[in-house]
């Protein structure tokens, strides 16, 4: 197998990836060269990588090829090492992978749409077709994921002679994801909301919007390990909150300020608020050198 790699790569000089890439020979070479450190008992590398590559025409052979690299230089496995994705929200991945989505089934497959009354012409339509002689094509295996997946679904009762099942699954007549879930929320076509792991208030670009949605439902049930924007959506605090506390005589400050010397660009910004909490705290003889200069409180012992 080693032979075989170094045959196949043989080709991808330091020339001709300048040639077609488009990257500096030289520059290439440093890349390489700090990479290649990296195979050391003190030093490894993680590749961290995201929708770049992801989205890229050939995404998938990138971030293949870069854990190849990683394998053949025993970064794998290690600590600090791997090739690792980021992702915006930390259920992204989770939520594809167990096919939460509206269009989505189990295992990157999709759920068959109105247009596809029949299983045959459900997988003609999910099973893409190799565009070279010769091509991988892992997903020309769809068909069989898909009986797996019946099988697992419906047990024996999923056969050949009724589609393993095929009927059975619902058909969707447009996509329902979830920009166009509050955009029906928005109109008052949607009754209740069960909000997962995700704040859709704090996430979406238009707030006002998404607010005004979740005060036309009958019920929202939020499951998150704390409350957010989303959960307390009604309690509506506005844009900002107002309040001046060096202002506010009527609020009561049981604080006592403790700060080091040297820092008075910080201070500054605490001398309003220091103001009020040292009086409060009683300070005798100090009300009217606070009106003067409340910093000097933060800048003098006791």
């Amino acid at each position: 197998m080693w032979n075989l790699l170094k045959e196949h790569v043989s080709r991808y000089t330091p020339d001709v990836v300048e040639n077609i890439c488009g990257t500096p020979k030289a520059d290439f070479l440093k890349v390489c060269e700090l990479i290649a450190e990296t195979s050391a008992k003190d030093k490894t590398a993680s590749f961290l990588y995201a929708l770049g590559w992801t989205q890229h025409s050939i995404g998938a052979q990138n971030i293949r090829t870069m854990a190849m690299v990683q394998l053949l230089l025993g970064n794998m496995g290690m600590a600090g090492g791997g090739v690792n994705a980021l992702r915006g929200h930390s259920n992204i991945q989770g939520l594809t992978d167990l096919g939460l989505l509206s269009q989505s089934l189990t295992g990157y497959m999709n759920l068959p749409s109105e247009k596809q009354p029949d299983l045959q012409t459900y997988l003609t339509a999910s099973t893409p077709k190799p565009l070279l002689e010769g091509q991988v094509n892992y997903w020309g295996n769809y068909p069989k994921f898909f009986v797996s997946l019946m099988k697992a679904f419906y047990g024996d009762k999923a056969t050949a002679e009724n589609s393993w099942g095929f009927d059975w699954l619902p058909k969707w007549d447009k996509g329902y994801d979830v920009l166009q879930y509050f955009e029906m929320m928005h109109q008052g076509q949607v009754n209740g909301y069960i909000c997962q792991g995700f704040n859709p208030v704090a996430s979406f670009p238009n707030k006002n919007k998404v607010v005004e949605s979740l005060s036309k439902l009958k019920f929202l049930i939020t499951i998150d390990p704390l409350n957010t924007e989303t959960s307390t959506f009604w309690q509506n605090h506005g844009e900002s909150n107002d309040v001046d506390p060096s202002k506010n005589s009527d609020r009561s400050v049981p604080s006592a300020i403790n700060l080091l010397r040297g820092r008075e660009r910080f201070y500054r910004q605490l001398w309003p608020l220091a103001a009020v909490a040292l009086e409060r705290c009683g300070r005798p003889g100090h009300r009217h050198e606070r009106r003067r200069d409340p910093g000097r409180y933060l800048l003098t012992p006791a």
